[in-house]
């Protein structure tokens, strides 16, 4: 079964750096440098450079696969190609790494081919394009 929703969201910010420890926070402030919550949801994702997001407060991981401001962006920035097979069915290729995948929409498609590409060994099946067929 192919990663969808939170789950594809989820993989898609750990590719690009993130990392997810989880319940690492606290519910009041410390002076210790522990991230704190006050809402209680102590599920905790660190940017790349530094920073804390509680998952709960800040809605993260962000909606990649779904929303175009959020992921549109990284089909340029990556360079990830999509094109339309058939409707309802769409294909994406990186263009260094031709790591690829399909999906129901456009940008589905292209965040789990971002996933595949900074990831090889991450756990996505799914039919790939045959190598003859690659461009």
């Amino acid at each position: 079964m192919e990663l969808e929703g939170k789950e594809l969201d989820a993989a898609v910010a750990l590719a690009l750096g993130w990392e997810h420890p989880g319940a690492v926070g606290k519910t009041e402030r410390t002076t210790d440098g522990t991230p704190y919550c006050l809402s209680g949801c102590n599920d905790w994702w660190r940017h790349p450079v530094g920073g804390w997001l509680c998952s709960g407060c800040y809605g993260f991981p962000y909606q990649y696969s779904s929303d175009w401001q959020i992921g549109g962006p990284l089909i340029e920035s990556e360079q990830i190609s999509v094109e339309c097979e058939h409707p309802g069915a769409w294909f994406a290729q990186e263009r260094y790494t031709k790591a690829s995948a399909r999906a129901a929409t456009p940008l589905a498609a292209a965040m789990r081919a971002l996933v595949r590409s900074k990831t090889p060994n991450a756990s996505m099946s799914g039919p790939q394009r045959p190598a003859q067929e690659q461009r």
